[in-house]
């Protein structure tokens, strides 16, 4: 099954950690994409330029770049490049992130023994410095059902591990610009017009973290995001007023705690750690 590779970049992101996403969805995969759209996201830095012309050497039928003159953002940059993914079946992947050697291979038995499916996910494991070094792995519910009861209170799917239809995607919009939200938007917006999401309950992907995850979880803006989020789930009645109330209650105090709190709540409550 031909199938496309969705990645977004920008300046503020490292070399290496391109080097080594790209590496782990083109040289060290069991089944390797036939195309790759690479969105860069403004204008880059030497160093990332020097990766991506490496891999546009190597892999030159493969990988398609597709320039912005500036910064647009993660969902107006995935948007652009959907638009330009030839494939009906597409896999979003993040440019600091590594995929598991089989990630692809799994995720196309999933479609194959289920035409219905419009998206599958998977849990991911989270690392500091080394992906040999595994400090959580993030659990999401399996099943459809699962999937739709746990969107009333957190995001159910893995972004960067979600394979989908093309097709499912832009009849709902596609990917829209919310702050931090956009792919947990994409998720309430394809289960409210009826779409088939399933996770594979093991981990694809090897996602890069940090300290910094608690202070980015500090932000005000994502309040106003996941007030916008809520206002879209009620009136889609994928949530009622309780829900409501209590999702905001929920993320306001979240944001307010200071870090250190943040962490011990991923710690004990978010995540299940691995040792």
């Amino acid at each position: 099954m031909n199938f496309s590779v969705l990645l977004s970049v920008y300046f503020k992101e490292k070399s290496e950690f391109l080097d080594q996403a790209l590496q782990s969805i083109l040289i060290k995969q069991s089944v390797i994409p036939n195309e790759v759209i690479l969105v860069k996201d403004g204008p880059l830095t030497v160093e990332l330029e020097e990766i991506i012309e490496k891999y546009k050497i190597n892999f030159p039928e493969i990988i398609k770049i597709i320039p912005l003159e500036k910064n647009v953002g993660l969902g107006k940059a995935l948007e652009i490049g959907l638009k330009a993914c030839s494939n009906e079946l597409v896999a979003r992947a993040d440019t600091d992130d590594i995929n598991y050697p089989k990630r692809f291979e799994k995720q196309l038995k999933e479609f194959l023994n289920d035409p219905e499916l419009d998206a599958v996910g998977s849990y991911i494991s989270e690392f500091y410095n080394s992906k040999d070094e595994i400090i959580f792995i993030k659990q999401v519910p399996l099943s459809n059902s699962e999937i739709i009861r746990k969107s009333k209170r957190r995001n159910p799917m893995n972004h960067m591990t979600v394979m989908f239809k093309k097709k499912s995607v832009i009849d709902v919009g596609s990917y829209k610009h919310l702050f931090y939200l956009e792919d947990y938007y994409l998720w309430v917006r394809l289960l409210s017009n009826g779409a088939i999401l399933k996770n594979v309950g093991e981990p694809l992907v090897y996602v890069r973290t940090g300290e910094d995850l608690y202070s980015r979880r500090s932000n005000p803006k994502y309040i106003t995001s996941w007030f916008n989020l809520q206002k879209f789930m009620y009136s889609r009645r994928m949530i009622g007023k309780t829900d409501y109330f209590i999702n905001m209650v929920n993320i306001i105090s979240f944001i307010l705690i200071p870090p250190r709190l943040k962490k011990y709540i991923y710690k004990f409550y978010l995540r299940k750690a691995t040792s």
